[in-house]
């Protein structure tokens, strides 16, 4: 969705009062012109500069006589008349990509800060958009598991490397789960052992033999290979008990 960068203090501004003098209209009118010319300038250009367009043109699509006269007397606006082209200044600090990216930062940084005073956060800050992306990349791996047994078998399903029989996988994920309750092991913790263990397994060569079949999830979970030591798939040797093609 398209949007724009106005500050607080914009409508109050020495230049949207002076805008208001010069075409005898109220301040909040002036204020409200320029959101309209800010709104269009964003949809018709990049850089601040609209070409092949007049001063007069602007007031056409704006529908206000003067209103670009007085933007340029209030230096929000220049007009180069030789090569007919519409300039604004500074159109990178409001405008530009960089400065919406800077204001979403900002906004970010503050509602952080905001956060941290009422006691409901205890980690340092990013302050770079990036980093924050990075680290999310980074954490692309850690299973984050939804409640529910239905949601949880969806998460673990996204991250098998064959997807193959999901009906069975699904009864095999519900047994094992349940498997492992019998053992005393929590249901949620049961569940993000399962997906941890399957996307560690996903990555490894076992998953993706040269020689052979892959082995089908239903299999691997009804093998009970969550339980492996997931140092022994990085071979991709076959294991006696791979043999199964197909578990129900």
């Amino acid at each position: 969705m398209a949007w724009i960068k106005v500050e607080s203090p914009t409508p109050s501004k020495p230049e949207v009062l002076r805008i208001a003098r010069i075409m005898g209209i109220t301040p909040d009118d002036a204020f409200g012109k320029a959101m309209r010319f800010w709104l269009w300038l964003d949809g018709v250009s990049v850089d601040g500069r609209v070409d092949g367009l007049a001063p007069h043109d602007v007031d056409a699509v704006l529908n206000a006589r003067d209103f670009c006269n007085a933007l340029m007397q209030v230096g929000w606006l220049e007009y180069d008349a030789q090569n007919e082209c519409l300039i604004v200044p500074h159109f990178d600090r409001h405008n530009g990509e960089s400065a919406k990216a800077r204001a979403l930062r900002a906004r970010r940084q503050a509602k952080w800060r905001q956060k941290s005073v009422d006691g409901r956060v205890d980690s340092v800050a990013s302050t770079s958009a990036s980093t924050r992306e990075e680290k999310r990349r980074e954490d692309i791996n850690t299973p984050i598991v939804p409640q529910g047994t239905d949601a949880a078998f969806d998460a673990f399903w996204r991250s098998v490397h064959i997807k193959t029989g999901k009906e069975a996988a699904r009864r095999a994920f519900t047994r094992a789960v349940k498997r492992m309750q019998h053992e005393g092991i929590q249901k949620g913790d049961a569940e993000v052992r399962l997906l941890d263990r399957m996307a560690a397994f996903a990555r490894s060569p076992q998953a993706h033999p040269k020689d052979r079949s892959p082995i089908h999830p239903a299999t691997w979970l009804n093998q009970g290979r969550y339980d492996d030591d997931p140092a022994a798939w990085e071979g991709n040797g076959r294991e006696a008990n791979d043999t199964t093609p197909f578990d129900n």
